[in-house]
């Protein structure tokens, strides 16, 4: 009797917390959807593309993801062994260049169907003398090869002589046909650059030699955090007759544009702020490049020390993407937890950026994104855009062939608590109404390797044995979902977790 009472008194706090959301879609008004967030996907820096276990995560990423692009910094770093021979001053042909260690990244790349985005970073110690204890590096020179150089050279020529030569290099070896639809962008968020002055020499000088090698090479920037100074770039470069082929920046939830006393109230402000920037590109005509978002830095709260490693980081891929449909490409950052700032971190759950752990345990938002590589080309018409986003996406433009449902409940974690949502969405349109459609669920109860991990006692370094079974707990699992029909609408009911997705396939 005891145990029926306790399981009567949580079904009925259960059923109070719970907040019924209706849901509308018809199939038959749809607008065509690019896959935006496939274009690219971030990683740390160049040097680990020649690492075994690098390039089996980003094979599962490619393959399960779909992503076409990596964007990682410090390509010419020092670590890639670019100028080998700082005696020669003979230009940067014969003995001064060595782009080894770039063809073997992006030679495995390629063989995958992977473009790079090629983030022209950072400064080869080559190019500037700075005296010991004055050297600046983007992660204050850790042990380790990986410093990342961010100092201005010594001459701008200096610079523009060697992003010619290795642009050169590159159509040589991949072909006009293969680089042109390439993008190269300039540095990485103004590190040593301030903008305007040293950050548009160092633009003016890659643009220029870009431009020799081939006009229809894509050059662009400022590749800033926080979306800063979009408007000055595209003023600047309008001022210095700079081309510029497109514009690029990042941000992360987490940054201070959203508590501000005008953002801070702002449900959407993440969305809201890319959606800025695409208003204020889209006056030139030019592509926006989001080259760096994922769901925070940091962490929240201690409510949340592991959001990226858990069913959050899903839940807002799947509610703020269905908002951004404008942009042209967003990279989220990263694709692998192989990854070396301030030195590689072991742990395999330690709320690293990437989609899959340094294992390749794959953590929901690694789901989220292999449940969208199979989104449709359109999408139809939905009034769910709030806590609860529901994005219909089909294969038809009409009938909702090959309908798929990406539902979310998620919600700014600074803002009110959000409960648990039971959505009932009726379908208008659908050609062929099954009894049953496939439901994955995004949620602490399911692809949870972080809770397996954690049961096990965390340990830092699992056996096979115990990987096997992080592997498996990532899994997506399958279930079937109820689907009634009433004259031309058809409807089934999914129940949320807070902070969750589910994604449901006709």
């Amino acid at each position: 009797k005891m145990a029926v009472a306790k399981l009567c008194l949580y079904l009925t706090t259960w059923i109070i917390s719970v907040k019924a959301i209706n849901v509308n879609i018809d199939v038959t008004s749809t607008a065509p959807l690019k896959h935006f967030w496939k274009e690219c996907v971030g990683s740390g820096h160049a040097l680990l593309g020649t690492r075994r276990d690098w390039q089996e995560h980003l094979l599962n990423a490619s393959r399960d993801l779909g992503f076409k692009r990596v964007r990682f910094h410090g390509v010419l770093d020092d670590d890639m062994s670019i100028i080998v021979d700082r005696s020669v001053d003979d230009g940067f042909g014969g003995r001064r260049t060595n782009y080894f260690n770039v063809d073997t990244v992006y030679d495995h790349m390629l063989e995958l169907g992977v473009r790079p985005l090629v983030e022209l970073s950072f400064m080869p110690r080559a190019l500037q003398d700075c005296k010991p204890g004055t050297c600046q590096y983007a992660f204050n020179d850790p042990p380790g090869a990986y410093k990342g150089y961010i100092m201005p050279p010594n001459n701008f020529n200096d610079w523009h002589d060697l992003v010619l030569d290795f642009v050169q290099h590159l159509v040589d070896r991949y072909g006009i046909d293969e680089v042109k639809d390439w993008y190269f962008e300039v540095w990485n968020e103004l590190w040593g650059m301030p903008f305007p002055q040293d950050y548009m020499a160092l633009f003016n000088a890659s643009a220029v030699a870009i431009k020799s090698v081939d006009e229809r090479l894509m050059v662009g920037g400022p590749a800033t955090m926080q979306v800063r100074n979009i408007s000055g770039f595209i003023a600047e470069c309008k001022n210095r007759s700079l081309p510029f082929d497109f514009v690029s920046t990042h941000l992360y939830p987490t940054d201070p544009n959203c508590v501000q006393a005008s953002t801070k109230s702002q449900a959407d402000c993440f969305a809201d702020q890319l959606e800025g920037v695409y208003d204020i590109v889209s006056q030139t005509g030019k592509p926006t490049l989001i080259t760096e978002y994922n769901d925070g830095l940091g962490s929240y709260d201690d409510k949340r020390p592991n959001h990226r490693d858990k069913a959050f980081a899903a839940a807002f891929v799947l509610h703020n993407l269905p908002r951004l449909t404008n942009l042209t490409a967003m990279s989220w950052w990263t694709f692998s937890d192989i990854f070396e700032e301030g030195g590689l971190d072991s742990t395999p759950f330690a709320n690293k950026y990437g989609l899959q752990t340094v294992h390749g345990v794959a953590k929901p938002a690694y789901r989220a994104f292999e449940l969208l590589n199979g989104a449709g080309s359109f999408v139809a018409k939905s009034d769910a855009n709030d806590v609860v986003t529901v994005m219909a996406t089909t294969t038809d433009a009409h009938d909702g062939t090959g309908l798929r449902l990406y539902m979310s409940n998620f919600q700014r974690p600074d803002m009110e608590s959000i409960n648990d949502a039971s959505v009932t969405v009726q379908i208008k349109g659908l050609s062929t109404s099954p009894g049953t459609a496939q439901l994955y669920q995004l949620d602490d109860d399911h692809v949870n390797a972080f809770d397996t991990w954690s049961q096990m006692g965390s340990p830092l370094y699992p056996t096979k044995a115990q990987l096997q079974q992080m592997h498996l707990a990532s899994q997506l699992v399958m279930q079937n979902v109820t689907v009634t029909r009433s004259d031309d609408v058809s409807s089934l009911t999914v129940n949320l977790k807070a902070y969750s997705g589910a994604v449901v396939i006709f």
